[in-house]
């Protein structure tokens, strides 16, 4: 679609991008976080026809030339464990290309990435070797309750197992869990409000192992704490979205998911803040309260 990017006010014309539209109403234009953040590596949103067009099984990567240098596809995910319909997928709730739409899961409801092939984003943020990468999580959404739930994973469950998790405890604490080949580490990041839209943003250095995490814009923690780590090339793995990454502890039903990324870089204040306001924007939802 070839578009005027002038008539749309407010918005930097290089960062505009199109939506086909959704619904029989005006294609919506909107900011990718790729855009602001050069560093994005996947984001998956369910308010944009271009991410979910309303039918299928796939959820698709709106990130067009990611920063490990694969193609938008590497992070093609679908619902469930498969492509083809089951009991484990997640349901999309309203019309495409609105800011009403999000995904629901019924406390056994994942999405995962479609290929278990390591891409080299996945690689690189689990070993702690000098080609180690930085990186930064976004997700928002609603999980209702105090229980235990899930918010992405990198198949990180027990033992030696190499990957990663965020995700919430009984006491509303979100955890990161990352385990680099030894030693599984557990940062407990922040407190939050069972029953309320919230959005995390959390990123890691690997160089003196610095974490830094946002739950409010401007308003930074930081951690310094990192887990063993080994060199090893990491076999294949299961990316889950609504799961810890091995089909377990899963977002308790009634849970929402408006938008999930990843990047591989280690975020400032001001991206952080980028994310806030282009979600914020985007899904026209206060993430700052």
């Amino acid at each position: 679609m070839t578009i005027n990017k002038s008539l749309f006010t407010g918005v930097v014309a290089d960062n505009i991008h199109v939506s086909a539209g959704g619904g029989g109403s005006p294609p919506r234009a909107y900011t990718s976080l790729q855009s602001l953040i050069p560093s994005t590596v996947f984001e998956l949103d369910a308010t944009l026809v271009s991410s979910y067009p309303g039918t299928g099984t796939d959820w698709f990567n709106i990130c067009d030339s990611p920063a490990d240098g694969t193609t938008a596809s590497a992070y093609r995910f679908v619902f469930g464990s498969t492509s083809a319909g089951e009991t484990n997928d997640p349901t999309f709730n309203g019309v495409a290309d609105q800011q009403s739409a999000y995904m629901s899961f019924d406390g056994g409801d994942f999405f995962q990435r479609f290929s278990t092939t390591v891409t080299p984003f996945f690689n690189a943020i689990t070993t702690a070797t000098a080609n180690a990468s930085d990186f930064w999580i976004a997700w928002c959404g609603y999980v209702p309750g105090s229980a235990q739930n899930a918010y992405i994973g990198l198949n990180n469950s027990a033992g030696n197992t190499r990957g990663f998790a965020l995700f919430k405890l009984t006491s509303n604490v979100i955890r990161l869990l990352m385990n680099f080949g030894g030693a599984t580490n557990q940062l407990n990041l922040t407190s939050v409000t069972a029953s309320q839209d919230v959005l995390i943003v959390v990123t890691h250095k690997q160089v003196g192992a610095v974490t830094n995490f946002w739950r409010f814009p401007n308003t930074v923690v930081s951690i310094c704490a990192g887990p063993a780590a080994s060199a090893n090339t990491m076999s294949n793995r299961a990316f889950q979205i609504g799961a810890i990454g091995d089909g377990s502890t899963f977002l308790a039903a009634g849970s929402k998911c408006y938008a999930v990324a990843m990047g591989n870089s280690f975020l400032t204040t001001a991206e952080a803040c980028a994310i806030y306001e282009t979600w914020g924007t985007r899904h026209g939802r206060n993430y700052k309260t």
